[in-house]
């Protein structure tokens, strides 16, 4: 992006252009900058809305590769550790349950589980559901180390790279599922077109992004758990979606939110308010959670580094990160307390969310859930 001041001077100070391709939904270049998160600006399409990760200056791409390994797999290597997954498999594999639910609903009584795809399948949580159901299921995953795991552990059909590189035959999938990655993937576009490629004839495609309308992101904005660049690179609403999916000739048949895997609504203000108002600080010397004079990284216990494969890599996972214990100068965590303090945090959280669940339930009705899900037919591309 470069700024539109550049090219009209009586454009709007925050008004941007796009240099290298226009927005993914509408095509439209020019765009408003809403704010800059993780040194990175969230540019908002001003035709169409949808919201994306920009940059200054250069486009970042990945550096030569002589050893052809994928960029996309190292970013993903070790993000997401399996212990953080296990300790969401119950919710997980409910969600799985009725996700499945929906498929069945929607492809109708008679239809038998066919052949289904998992797109960014992690540990493979949802293909085991769905292997238990009757399906035929493979994955596809950039992770090694959760497609490697989904391989052995779990005895699933897991290629480790991207959709378009699987190179699976043409019509052979009824049902392909994009679940919270859709929005990891720069040329999102590419990977409808290669999902329409693989799906049989009225196949179809279930998406599963965050929700940028949603009442989390309207409370707490930038602070919201998943509005998280470079590694988020788009950021829907019902609408924007629904015009991608129908570009990329899917049409919906199915839309709705939920809350998915998104932090209660108390998690979140919790840690929005402390990125606000920056209470962190007070709170450490008032609780007396750090032990002074311990400066060495290496002292810092493994179980501190829940996002780290190293165990001597700084202490700035994002556990920590949300209840704003980051270590100052001479500090050190103490993991065991941290984690009891966030155990509480999470039971209350839950609690709450349980007894103001008819609430919760009208929000999602009304489109303020934190997840978009979408349920896509593929239709004939026009000759």
């Amino acid at each position: 992006f470069i700024p539109t001041s550049e090219q009209d001077p009586t454009a709007h100070p925050e008004s941007w252009t796009a240099t290298s391709h226009g927005c993914p939904v509408c095509d439209g270049v020019l765009f408003q900058r809403l704010y800059e998160k993780n040194d990175y600006p969230l540019m908002e399409c001003q035709k169409c809305h949808l919201v994306c990760t920009g940059y200054y200056g250069p486009k970042i791409e990945a550096a030569p590769n002589p050893t052809n390994e994928n960029p996309i797999s190292k970013l993903y290597e070790n993000r997401y550790p399996l212990e953080v997954f296990q300790q969401e498999r119950p919710r997980k594999i409910k969600k799985s349950a009725e996700e499945l639910d929906l498929l069945a609903k929607l492809r109708g009584a008679k239809a038998a589980p066919g052949k289904l795809l998992d797109v960014g399948c992690s540990y493979g949580f949802f293909l085991e559901v769905a292997r238990e159901r009757g399906w035929q299921v493979e994955g596809v995953e950039p992770s090694p180390v959760a497609s490697r795991y989904a391989r052995k552990d779990s005895g699933l059909e897991v290629f480790n790279g991207s959709l378009e590189a699987a190179r699976f035959p043409a019509q052979s999938f009824d049902v392909v599922t994009i679940r919270h990655v859709l929005e990891h993937i720069p040329d999102a576009g590419a990977t409808l077109d290669e999902a329409w490629r693989i799906l049989k004839p009225g196949g179809l495609l279930l998406v599963a992004v965050p929700n940028l309308e949603s009442l989390n992101y309207r409370l707490n904005g930038q602070h919201w758990w998943w509005i998280d660049p470079p590694t988020h690179w788009w950021y829907f609403n019902r609408r924007t979606l629904i015009r991608l999916l129908f570009r990329h000739h899917f049409h919906a048949r199915h839309v709705s939110t939920h809350r998915a895997d998104d932090q209660t609504l108390f998690q979140a203000s919790l840690y929005s308010l402390n990125l606000r108002l920056k209470l962190a600080p007070g709170l450490r010397h008032i609780a007396g959670w750090f032990r002074p004079n311990q400066k060495t990284k290496q002292s810092f216990p493994t179980t501190y580094n829940l996002y780290e494969a190293d165990p001597d890599a700084a202490p700035d996972n994002r556990l920590n990160e949300m209840l704003g214990f980051a270590p100052s100068e001479g500090q050190l965590v103490d993991p065991d307390l941290i984690n009891r303090q966030w155990g509480k945090v999470n039971r209350l959280g839950e609690a709450l969310h349980q007894y103001f669940r008819p609430i919760g339930r009208l929000a999602e009705q009304a489109g303020l859930g934190s997840e978009i899900l979408i349920v896509a037919e593929k239709r004939d591309a026009p000759r």
